[in-house]
């Protein structure tokens, strides 16, 4: 199940995605971020709520690191995570150096942590927290 949408109010692209079962779900993901992602003004963020989802297949990721470069080709200004898996955790950010948006992603265990970090304006630096 997943749920995209963006909100021109705040300039944000929520999406929520819980399971992905094939390849064919994130083709399906792409293409409706690419529909919403053109309502956004540069320097947008990207709110993703991966929670309930576990560690990628390899022939997955992949299509993770075609979102983040769909993402950056359409000027996201950041990358905002709720993950609640640890090994996904880890795939996120692997993909994130390998399809250059690490340095302007964010992720995070806590949702109130998450929420905060939203509320406040894009121009705030990425949080140190964890090892991540």
């Amino acid at each position: 199940m997943f749920f995209i949408k963006a909100d021109t109010s705040t300039q944000r692209l929520n999406v929520t995605i819980q399971q992905i079962d094939d390849a064919e779900d994130l083709k399906s993901i792409l293409f409706i971020v690419n529909r919403e992602v053109i309502k956004l003004n540069p320097g947008w963020t990207a709110a993703l709520d991966f929670r309930g989802m576990g560690a990628l297949e390899e022939k997955l990721m992949n299509y993770i690191k075609e979102l983040q470069r769909s993402f950056l080709n359409n000027n996201v200004g950041r990358i905002v995570t709720l993950v609640d898996n640890v090994v996904l955790k880890m795939q996120l950010i692997l993909m994130g150096k390998e399809s250059g948006a690490y340095d302007i992603s964010s992720r995070f265990s806590s949702e109130k942590e998450w929420k905060a970090f939203l509320a406040s304006p894009p121009g705030i630096d990425r949080p140190t927290s964890e090892l991540f």
